[in-house]
C-alpha cells in the first residue's frame, strides 16, 4: 500500500516528465524552424545569384542592341557619302554609344538592387531565426523552472 506522502511524490514525478517533454517539443519545432530558416535563407542568396546574373546578361543584351543600332547608323551615313568620323554623324553616334551605356549602367543598378534586396531577405531570415533560438531557450529555461517548482511544492507538502 501507499504512504501519505505518494500523491505528492507522484504530482511531483509528473511536474518534472512533464516539463521535460515540453522542453523536448520546444526543441524539436525550433529545430524544424532551424531547418525551414536555413532553406529560405539559401532560396534568397540563390534568388540574389540569379538577379545578377539576369542583369549581366540583360546588360550584355542592351551592348548588343548599342552596337546594331550603330551599325545601321554607320551603314546609312556611309550610303550617303558621308564621312562618319567628323561633324553631325560622329556626334549622333557619340550619343548612340552615350545613350547605350546609359542604358548598360541603368540594367546593371537594377540588378545590384534586386540582388541586394534578396541578400537582405536572407540575413533578415538568419536574424529571425537567431532571434527564434533565443526565445526558445528562454522558454525552455522557464519550463525547467516552473517544473521544478511545481514539484518542490509537491514535495513540500509530503510533510503535511
Amino acid at each position: 500500500m501507499c504512504g501519505p506522502a505518494t500523491p505528492y511524490v507522484i504530482q511531483g514525478i509528473i511536474a518534472l516528465g512533464g516539463a521535460a517533454l515540453a522542453v523536448d517539443s520546444q526543441n524539436k519545432a525550433q529545430d524544424y524552424q532551424n531547418k525551414v530558416d536555413a532553406n529560405n535563407a539559401q532560396l534568397a542568396r540563390n534568388q540574389a545569384a540569379d538577379a545578377a546574373a539576369q542583369g549581366d546578361l540583360e546588360s550584355e543584351r542592351s551592348a548588343w542592341r548599342t552596337r546594331a543600332i550603330e551599325g545601321q547608323q554607320r551603314a546609312a551615313i556611309a550610303a550617303q557619302g558621308i564621312d562618319s568620323e567628323f561633324g553631325t554623324p560622329q556626334e549622333l553616334l557619340g550619343e548612340t554609344a552615350l545613350f547605350g551605356e546609359m542604358e548598360q549602367q541603368q540594367i546593371r543598378l537594377d540588378a545590384a538592387r534586386r540582388a541586394w534586396g534578396f541578400s537582405a531577405d536572407a540575413r533578415n531570415t538568419e536574424n529571425q531565426n537567431r532571434a527564434s533560438r533565443f526565445a526558445t531557450k528562454s522558454k525552455n529555461n522557464a519550463t525547467i523552472i516552473g517544473g521544478l517548482m511545481q514539484a518542490g511544492n509537491s514535495f513540500a507538502n509530503m510533510g503535511g
